[in-house]
């Protein structure tokens, strides 16, 4: 989608190359913080969460839930439980990805105490010119894979049975399934369904400036979903899965809503009332919005892991509280 590399300013990238503990050893001193992703995704960083562990560092981990559904995801809990009776006194904290990602670490057996809020954070886009959505028809615009876990069909079959002419959608992304949506809204003879393919982020900033809602339908596990922080930043209200992690940010109607992607007929109701009422954004609720989605940019977002850590380590000030769940509604 033309999403480019950040610049990554003094960070050193350093790759391990044989003997874990010898490594470890090279990088540790009793003030660093390791902070690994995750515990199991690859056999090395099983080795190196160990040595950490063993050598009685500071040590966080932070990651998305696994998927529990189905046998495979019993299996995985229970693997999951006996981890975290091996690892969890040597354990400090947790930045679990997402609500579910919190309810997961919970499941799993972690102290509530160790268990924050987390996700995937961007910085501000501030290149935006943000202005009205033209003409009296609703607009909302999806952006990502078309890709059977993102709940696509589910979505192009909700705008089918909506009056023509009263909204439009735009789907910018390209996957497997684009022919054959392509195809289902050419049946439908809905010309207000438009494929646009991949396109470079300055395109979807455009998508973005004119907007009145960005919609996010996964019916699969997913684990975060950054494109609703690009959103929120540029104003834009979201209508996201419950089985998103970025649904964790929608704290406030005005931010937008999220549904139960396996419920019949869950996203139609939510888009067949903002269409029925033309229910547009105005400049000010997009404003409002964008000073909303501040608190958790990237930059505010490394001060909030700076509190978590002093806390957990320094026992300083209040449990701090993830910027989403203090941003509460001011009515623009």
């Amino acid at each position: 989608m033309g999403w480019t590399l950040p610049d990554v300013g003094n960070v050193k990238i350093m790759t391990i190359d044989g003997d874990v503990r010898a490594f470890f050893t090279t990088i540790h001193t009793p003030e660093a913080i390791h902070l690994f992703s995750g515990t199991r995704a690859y056999p090395i960083l099983w080795k190196a969460l160990h040595c950490a562990i063993r050598q009685k560092a500071k040590v966080g981990i932070v990651s998305e839930p696994q998927d529990w559904t189905g046998l495979k995801g019993w299996l995985r809990w229970l693997i999951a439980r006996w981890d975290t009776w091996q690892l969890q006194k040597g354990i400090s904290f947790i930045l679990a990805i997402g609500h579910r990602g919190e309810w997961w670490f919970r499941k799993i057996g972690y102290d509530d105490s160790k268990v924050f809020p987390w996700g995937y954070f961007v910085d501000e886009n501030n290149s935006n010119s943000m202005s009205a959505s033209p003409g009296p028809a609703v607009q909302f615009v999806y952006v990502g894979r078309l890709i059977e876990i993102k709940g696509v069909h589910d979505m192009v079959d909700a705008f089918l049975k909506l009056e023509p002419g009263r909204f439009k959608l735009h789907i910018v992304g390209d996957g497997p399934l684009r022919d054959e949506l392509q195809q289902k809204a050419k049946t439908g003879n809905r010309p207000d369904i438009t494929f646009h393919g991949n396109v470079g982020m300055n395109e979807v900033n455009k998508f973005f400036n004119t907007a009145d809602y960005l919609i996010l339908p996964s019916t699969g596990k997913d684990g975060w979903g950054v494109v609703v922080n690009e959103a929120l930043h540029a104003g834009v209200p979201c209508i996201v899965s419950k089985n998103t992690g970025a649904s964790s940010l929608l704290s406030d109607s005005l931010v937008g809503r999220d549904f139960d992607a396996h419920q019949n007929g869950s996203l139609f109701d939510i888009v067949s009332s903002i269409v029925k009422e033309g229910k547009k954004t105005s400049i000010e609720t997009r404003q409002w919005i964008q000073r909303f989605a501040h608190g958790f940019s990237a930059s505010e977002m490394s001060r909030h892991l700076e509190a978590v850590v002093d806390y957990v380590f320094k026992r300083e000030g209040a449990r701090p509280i993830a910027p989403w769940r203090k941003n509460q509604k001011q009515t623009p």
